[in-house]
């Protein structure tokens, strides 16, 4: 019983500190806002953009290529046709009027993240980044444009389609932390279904458990004392 009682104290004290985190972590959620918190305050909702002309490549030819292909969309990137093809295993992004695989340019990223801005700020440093390292569920190679306003807005362009990857701020660096913690996800990933948390469930269940042992004890342990103190009671008389 003694033992029980100090594992019972001890988780006590690691479930205290992850609800501290918690706590702290969600006040930092609310106190910025989901906009910050995204590193959208500046940033413009993407359209589709209609094709200027049919490209010089049909989608038949495309289909022919590829007939494993599951799915096949035109788009337009800038001023550019561009075939995405979905494979059973991948995702390909084919130049439309060339047949060739896409390849977004410093210069062409520069213009979609221009054009996904609406603040007052102008660029003052481009550079190439792992999409992976910088935003949570992005892989591959992209560009990195942050731009001079109050939240040093950074907007993410992907290098394998010329989509816009994702935004980020000055903020980021804490948020992603804070997300880290919240979510108990270390891997930067925010999946809430990790080995981590299953764990700590387990643990919360022990913990309950454990509290719901101690109590029974206690009140069987007191009502076992009471009745002790009755009977010497009733021997006394």
């Amino acid at each position: 019983m003694r033992n029980l009682f100090r594992l019972h104290r001890l988780l006590a004290l690691l479930i205290a500190a992850q609800v501290i985190i918690w706590v702290v972590s969600g006040f930092y959620f609310s106190w910025l806002g989901h906009t910050t918190l995204a590193g959208e305050k500046y940033g413009v909702a993407s359209t589709p953009q209609f094709l200027n002309q049919p490209p010089a490549i049909s989608v038949q030819s495309i289909a022919a290529a590829y007939p494993e292909a599951i799915s096949i969309a035109l788009h337009q990137v800038a001023d550019t046709p561009q075939y995405s093809i979905t494979l059973p295993t991948t995702e390909l992004y084919i130049q439309a009027n060339t047949g060739e695989p896409w390849s977004t340019s410093i210069a062409m990223a520069r213009a979609l993240a221009q054009a996904n801005y609406a603040g007052p700020g102008v660029i003052t440093t481009e550079r190439q980044v792992d999409l992976a390292t910088a935003l949570p569920q992005q892989t591959g190679e992209g560009f990195a444009f942050t731009f001079a306003d109050d939240e040093q807005t950074v907007i993410y362009v992907s290098a394998d389609n010329g989509a816009i990857a994702g935004y980020g701020n000055r903020y980021s660096a804490i948020t992603d932390w804070m997300f880290r913690l919240h979510f108990m996800d270390y891997s930067g990933q925010r999946d809430f279904n990790n080995l981590l948390n299953r764990s700590l469930g387990l643990i919360f269940l022990f913990f309950c458990s454990s509290g719901i042992v101690i109590i029974a004890r206690q009140l069987a342990s007191r009502r076992q004392q009471k009745k002790r103190s009755q009977q010497l009671t009733q021997q006394d008389a």
